[in-house]
């Protein structure tokens, strides 16, 4: 037996004992209502004779949704269950870290007022890795001289952990390196890790990948088997 045929014969089974319920309620209300429900267990019969397809030999399976207590096929939309979004747990108070990155950090040669403004700058992150940064209100809550934060905001930089951006009044504006960490989707992240990848290659110069960097390669201009990308859209 079909799974199909499984399903005909419980729905088949559901419908019958649905209508003797629903006839013996009726019986004390007058012909009319049982009349009815005939009518809609034979409607609920040809529309599970539609939704086999007409036959046991079809190849094309159609699938549909059927009111239990009509028999009526559900042709103009389907019912769906959808899961709410999962909330993070630390809400809006969170950044997820690479564990490489954090292990790169960890045996560079940082100091301890360098891990002070780091962790501070990833506790002031905002979506998008963005950071907008007074190096004077920061070494007024860290309790250090401006000079040092300054310093250590370099370092960071020096590392590719911070990357510059404009300046927005008084205050600069930097974003955490996508492939230190990151606060946003993952969508987006994928982006801004091929947006970064390809501002490091621009500033190295390097204008395309050629595989095994053969001139045989170079001439026939194979494309990096991982990411099939010449990289044509970065001046040469």
């Amino acid at each position: 037996m079909s799974q199909f045929q499984q399903v005909a014969r419980a729905v088949r089974g559901r419908g019958a004992a649905l209508f003797q319920r629903q006839k013996e309620r009726s019986e004390k209300l007058g012909g009319m209502r049982v009349w009815e429900l005939q009518c809609n267990l034979r409607r609920l019969q040809c529309n599970l004779k539609r939704l086999h397809g007409g036959g046991a030999g079809m190849a094309q399976r159609r699938l549909g949704q059927i009111d239990m207590s009509t028999g009526e096929v559900l042709e103009d939309g389907f019912v769906a269950w959808v899961a709410p979004k999962r909330k993070n747990g630390f809400g809006t108070r969170w950044v997820a870290m690479s564990q490489d990155a954090a292990m790169t950090l960890a045996q560079s040669d940082l100091g301890t007022d360098d891990f002070r403004v780091l962790m501070s700058l990833l506790s002031r992150l905002d979506f998008e890795n963005l950071l907008v940064l007074n190096q004077a209100e920061l070494a007024r809550e860290l309790k250090m001289q401006r000079q040092n934060v300054q310093r250590s905001v370099k370092r960071l930089i020096g590392m590719g952990v911070l990357l510059e951006g404009p300046r927005i009044g008084v205050s600069r504006s930097y974003r955490l390196n996508p492939q230190f960490g990151w606060k946003g989707s993952a969508r987006n992240h994928v982006i801004a890790l091929d947006q970064e990848r390809k501002r490091r290659m621009a500033a190295a110069g390097i204008s395309g990948v050629i595989a095994r960097g053969t001139k045989e390669a170079e001439a026939s201009l194979e494309r990096d088997p991982n990411t099939l990308d010449m990289f044509e859209d970065l001046p040469r």
